[in-house]
């Protein structure tokens, strides 16, 4: 999958960044601007989980929920799964009309 530029989070253009790094998939980071590491060379599947996880570390982070890796790992997991699993709702979000 080809990584976007941003990420639209919480009314912030969220660049995201390729990042080789093989000690992990994605990375968020607050400083010195909010940005999204992601490595650019995971299956379709693993980008998007990866980008959903960090995004929910960028919501959690902006509004001052202080989340835990595993309170964020299980949000990914259902929300991706949410999203997966019930095509009429992601298209209601998509397209509200």
């Amino acid at each position: 999958m080809r990584l976007p530029d941003h990420l639209d989070i919480a009314g912030w253009q969220v660049p995201v960044v390729p990042d080789e790094n093989p000690e992990q998939f994605g990375e968020f980071r607050s400083a010195p601007a909010p940005h999204i590491k992601c490595h650019p060379k995971l299956d379709k599947m693993m980008t998007a989980h990866t980008l959903l996880h960090e995004a929910i570390h960028a919501i959690s982070e902006m509004h001052g929920l202080d989340l835990s890796e595993c309170q964020v790992r299980t949000l990914e997991m259902h929300v991706g799964a949410l999203i997966r699993d019930n095509p009429k709702l992601t298209r209601a979000l998509m397209h509200p009309e």
